[in-house]
């Protein structure tokens, strides 16, 4: 959900902890910035630039395969975002995002690349003094375990001066802002990575494979409660639940080579966001 170009994080630090998926658990952290700057009176554009860690970790080691391959894998992504208003109702965004996703057990190559992006149209009108708006268009990316195209459509808008909504795919967000410090979202987001295992994979039963991929995938239900502590400085502690999670081992032709035991399970995340350009009137407090 866009955000307000008076209010907005250009900096955040995460850690995520999933304490039971099945057979495995894992914890993984994300840094990231994103400043962006405004060109001319409908023009924005800014960068990303980001860096995560998933540490995977097993209650009973599964039979018949080495581990040691993907119990740590890397994300490391930078790329652009752009938006502008075509007229008084009509907009577009798009960003591009290539990415590292890789365990970096041998030097980086091609197979540790790939590329993320989106473009999309939104319609505005006014009803009843409340913003409503009509967005669509298309994405790429490992929404589904593997890269490929997806769709964007979502209804969004506002209902008074605290309550705004994205209802669609691949995400629906509700944002609640009672005051100037406190922030409530509720969330449920379709999610997915796909990491390139540069090492040689020993299956038992099957042989040795060499860049293969690890594909997950997942629908996150969440709320978040997002605190701002100074003016500049905020907490979020989010809690949720993964449903449907997906962990597969994909050989390169994105044949299935094995299916982790994994099933819906709880999560937490806690970070915190640093912000600019912060116009909120500290009476609200």
């Amino acid at each position: 959900m866009a955000q307000d170009s008076n209010n907005y994080e250009i900096a955040t630090f995460q850690y995520s902890l999933v304490p039971a998926a099945g057979n495995l658990y894992w914890g993984s952290y994300e840094v990231a910035i994103a400043p962006k700057i405004k060109i001319a009176e409908n023009y924005e554009i800014g960068a990303f630039l980001s860096y995560g860690k998933t540490m995977y970790s097993f209650f009973d080691t599964p039979v018949g395969i080495a581990t040691e391959s993907f119990e740590e894998v890397h994300l490391l992504s930078a790329g652009f975002f752009y938006e502008t208003r075509l007229n008084d109702s009509w907009g577009a965004e798009t960003f591009f995002l290539p990415t590292i996703s890789s365990n970096f057990a041998e030097s980086l190559t091609s197979e540790d690349i790939q590329y993320r992006g989106a473009f999309a149209l939104n319609k505005k009108w006014d009803v009843y003094n409340n913003e409503m708006g009509l967005r669509f268009g298309i994405g790429y990316g490992p929404l589904f375990g593997k890269p490929d195209f997806y769709p964007i459509l979502s209804l969004e808008g506002t209902f008074g001066h605290y309550l705004k909504y994205r209802v669609g795919f691949p995400e629906t967000l509700v944002d609640y802002s009672p005051t100037g410090r406190h922030r409530l979202r509720a969330m449920a987001i379709f999610k997915g990575s796909y990491t390139n295992l540069s090492d040689a994979l020993q299956l038992n039963e099957i042989g040795s494979f060499s860049n293969n991929k690890l594909a997950y995938e997942t629908l996150d239900f969440g709320v978040q409660h997002h605190y701002r502590l100074q003016r500049r400085l905020s907490s979020v502690v989010k809690v949720g639940y993964l449903a449907k999670n997906s962990l597969k081992i994909m050989d390169v032709d994105n044949s299935q080579l094995y299916a982790f035991n994994t099933g819906s399970s709880w999560y937490i995340s806690m970070g915190l966001t640093i912000n600019i350009n912060n116009k909120l009137d500290e009476k609200k407090d």
